[in-house]
């Protein structure tokens, strides 16, 4: 936990503000951020309703959905009744 408090305050979150990095550095790591991810610099979609409700109603998200529920449902059902039965055992 530590680690992760000083990584926050230590780790740079773009090349301009990288205290370890050189001028040149900088400008190349940018150029470089820049070349390998062109979608990032304008929006190419705004979202709408029905791009939305067809996200929602997928059916690969309604599935993983309902697996990660029944997943839950097995998991926190077991962890209750153990604890009940080793409660009992002694």
């Amino acid at each position: 936990m530590v680690v992760g408090i000083l990584g926050y305050f230590v780790m740079a979150d773009r090349p301009e503000t990288a205290r370890w990095l050189s001028a040149d550095q900088k400008i190349l790591a940018a150029a470089r951020i820049k070349a390998d991810a062109p979608a990032t610099q304008f929006v190419t979609e705004t979202l709408n309703k029905k791009a939305f409700w067809s996200g929602i109603f997928n059916i690969t998200s309604c599935t993983c959905g309902l697996l990660f529920l029944l997943n839950q449902i097995t998991i926190q059902g077991l962890t209750v009744f153990c604890a009940s039965t080793t409660t009992y055992a002694r």
